[in-house]
């Protein structure tokens, strides 16, 4: 997906297994497991049940998904880890990193 794009959820459905199965506004689809933060985060607790967990949706504007309960994750943390988990690091340390060539008024001119 290019950087200079918002990162959308066209539409989501659960894979089982606490996988989601996202289509991308880019037209990919790709899973992602977050079986990690279901079970790290205390906010995601109640996604333990499977049956809350397969009750996911895409969020407004596709910039999150849903779950009842008022539950959500991000799409551009989902697009990490959907890159994390498909063996694209070189790209989520793109993403992630400061830009490092930014011009400031302190380095005009010298």
């Amino acid at each position: 997906m290019s950087e200079t794009k918002a990162i959308r959820i066209a539409s989501v459905k659960s894979a089982g297994d606490y996988t989601l199965r996202i289509c991308w506004v880019n037209s990919k689809t790709l899973a992602v497991n977050l079986q990690e933060p279901i079970h790290k985060l205390k906010g995601m607790r109640a996604l333990r049940d499977r049956a809350t967990f397969t009750q996911v949706s895409k969020g407004e504007g596709g910039h999150s998904v849903v779950w009842p309960g008022g539950i959500d994750m991000g799409a551009d943390r989902l697009w990490e880890m959907t890159l994390e988990q498909n063996g694209r690091m070189d790209t989520v340390g793109v993403l992630a990193s400061p830009t490092t060539n930014s011009l400031s008024s302190e380095n005009v001119g010298t």
